[in-house]
């Protein structure tokens, strides 16, 4: 027995549970806000080990994508077109639910386009003799016609989409919070879970929690709980002070969205470059890669011309999660013990929408 425990810690805090959801990033919070709508009465706590969301729900660049014609080219080289279509419709139905359940003001949604340079200009042509084959996926997946054109920003031929945008992602993420807040879920932050088992959750504190059913949304952490094949993938982002008059309006893309940029009140920011140091970015470590970071500097100079290394203000690295097959994975792998993991890079778009597939369930 626990003698520093008292009766009404025990009878409020530390009571059995109907729902724990270890992750506090988007599909966490977003499940376990749908799960309360549709559950008033249910006792549902989101356990968080860091003080913040610690993955990458508030270390992303904040683009709100569905993909970019590279991108999508690239990976209907490696899989059927029904499926890639499918993940477009996941994309695009959970960025619309996210904007309906949380509204563009508190997202700070801009929906400002997203533009894709080209690295090559072999690329670009692919790009162009693909572009209504690359509009039919995208009707078929959202129902909108004519998403994909070719374009010129800043003297760089591009295609730009017109369903994609930006937000902020740390207000994004407030929202989510204060969501749950009100509708009287708990919120732990700071609280490190070692272990998952049917019917509890063991905290690195010591203290054990029962309840009847677990979703682990710990995305590319996933493997550190449950024995799930979910690769980490390291990201890095740097923005600069601010740059007076800095041209560039809108979300791009570059080398199959490996590399994005945008302007956040005239500072660049500038991220991305894991395809040049794969292998050593299969990490859940938050550091930044010299080779990358090297990498990125050479790159802002040659393709914008701007100097990233002397004008970083900002530097950060957060934790993504892959699949076996880019697709997130959706299932309950134990008797009462369900995941929804592995979501590609693409959390912001797709991430609220796996959190209402897992509310659903309960619904």
């Amino acid at each position: 027995m626990n003698t520093n425990i008292s009766y009404w810690e025990h009878d409020s805090f530390l009571k059995s549970y109907d729902f724990l959801i270890i992750g506090a990033g988007i599909v966490g919070l977003s499940a376990a806000y749908f799960l309360k709508k549709t559950n008033p009465n249910a006792r549902i706590a989101i356990l968080e080990k860091g003080f913040l969301p610690s993955g990458a729900s508030t270390k992303n660049a904040g683009f709100a994508c569905i993909g970019s014609p590279t991108e999508l080219i690239a990976d209907s080289k490696k899989e059927s077109i029904s499926e890639l279509i499918e993940r477009i419709k996941w994309r695009w139905n959970g960025l619309n639910l996210m904007r309906k359940t949380l509204g563009d003001a508190n997202l700070e949604f801009d929906n400002c386009g997203g533009f894709e340079l080209f690295n090559s200009e072999q690329e670009r042509q692919e790009s162009l003799d693909r572009l209504h084959e690359l509009n039919s996926w995208m009707f078929e997946a959202t129902g909108e016609s004519d998403v994909f054109n070719s374009t010129t920003v800043n003297n760089y031929p591009s295609i730009v989409s017109r369903l994609e945008g930006s937000v902020h992602t740390g207000k994004m993420m407030q929202a989510w919070v204060r969501l749950n807040q009100e509708l009287g879920n708990f919120i732990w932050f700071n609280t490190e879970v070692s272990a998952v088992e049917e019917g509890a959750v063991y905290l690195k504190n010591g203290y054990k929690l029962t309840t009847e059913t677990i979703l682990v949304a710990t995305n590319g952490f996933a493997s550190n709980l449950l024995p799930i094949t979910v690769k980490p993938a390291r990201g890095v982002v740097f923005v600069t002070k601010p740059i007076p008059d800095l041209p560039w309006k809108g979300v791009f893309h570059y080398d199959e969205g490996f590399v994005y940029f945008r302007n956040i009140e005239n500072r660049l920011l500038f991220g991305g470059g894991r395809n040049q140091s794969f292998y050593d970015e299969e990490t859940t470590e938050f550091a930044i890669n010299p080779t990358i970071q090297n990498y990125l500097f050479s790159l802002s100079e040659n393709l914008l011309g701007i100097n990233l290394k002397e004008q970083v203000e900002f530097s950060w690295s957060g934790i993504m999660g892959f699949s076996e097959t880019k697709s997130p994975i959706m299932k309950e792998i134990k008797p009462g013990i369900h995941v929804r993991v592995g979501l590609g890079g693409m959390g912001v778009a797709i991430g609220s929408e796996i959190g209402n597939s897992f509310a659903e369930l309960f619904g």
